[in-house]
């Protein structure tokens, strides 16, 4: 279990975590980079891991830790849904098309 560190975000090491198969458990900040780790969560199905306050960052923290079970559990639906964070077409596109319009600018 890792912990996203508050007030800075775990940004592109989420995406490292998470190629592990590894449950990241995540409190979404006030800036983008204390909101990577939550969007990475939701596009893989994982809200759980997602907290909405420091007591439930805690309590969720806790029980990923200590109950293997639920760990266990965690990691495979992450093994599961992987192809929705690494093999998402559509976001490579989407950069492909920016950059063509970026490029087609005056």
């Amino acid at each position: 279990m890792i912990l996203d560190p508050l007030h800075f975000g775990s940004a592109s090491s989420a995406y490292d975590i998470f190629s592990f198969n590894q449950p990241l458990v995540t409190m979404p900040g006030q800036f983008a980079v204390g909101r990577i780790a939550a969007a990475f969560c939701r596009r893989l199905g994982m809200e759980e891991l997602v907290a909405a306050s420091p007591d439930e960052y805690v309590e969720k923290a806790v029980r990923v830790a200590i109950d293997r079970e639920y760990g266990s559990h965690l990691r495979q639906r992450i093994a599961a849904a992987s192809d929705r964070l690494f093999d998402d077409g559509e976001v490579v596109r989407e950069h492909a098309r920016f950059f063509a319009d970026v490029l087609t600018r005056e």
